[in-house]
């Protein structure tokens, strides 16, 4: 059973995607973020969605990352959970989604608009450079999982 503290509502200084980011600037940051709640079994986007420069923090709940395939199948690509971010290609290239997130419980979310997000950054540039960097490793990691999922299919 999830302790108390994963089950309120994450506050983003708690995120390690903010750790080491001084006061100022992460006040600047949640400044730009809105909150959005999802009932569970709500979509937060489907594929193909038009890319609208949103990434999604999630600060309580679950989002199911998903690609719907032939004859109302999906494949399921992952889960994620409290303190996890979602919905970052669209953010960075603003192309149409590639998958479908859907809530897999009652959810919680940031959403921070990358119009929002360059006014932020205009005031804070430094802000920027931790944002990239933990943004990149973070993509490096789904990459390398995802390059261990598709050997282990080609495998069997």
């Amino acid at each position: 059973m999830p302790d108390k503290a994963h089950r309120r509502a994450l506050v983003l200084a708690e995120s390690d995607f903010v750790e080491g980011v001084p006061a100022k600037e992460l006040s600047e940051f949640v400044t730009a973020m809105a909150a959005l709640h999802i009932d569970a079994g709500e979509k937060v986007f489907s594929m193909n969605d038009p890319g609208d420069g949103k990434i999604y923090f999630i600060r309580k709940g679950a989002i199911r990352i998903e690609i719907p395939l032939d004859k109302g199948t999906v494949h399921h690509l992952a889960t994620f959970s409290r303190g996890a971010f979602f919905g970052e290609m669209a953010f960075l290239d603003n192309e149409s989604r590639s998958a479908d997130a859907r809530a897999d419980a009652d959810t919680e979310l940031f959403v921070l608009d990358r119009s929002r997000f360059e006014s932020v950054i205009d005031q804070c540039p430094a802000i920027a450079a931790i944002f990239f960097e933990r943004l990149a490793l973070e993509v490096s990691k789904r990459l390398r999982l995802n390059v261990i999922e598709l050997k282990a299919l080609e495998d069997n």
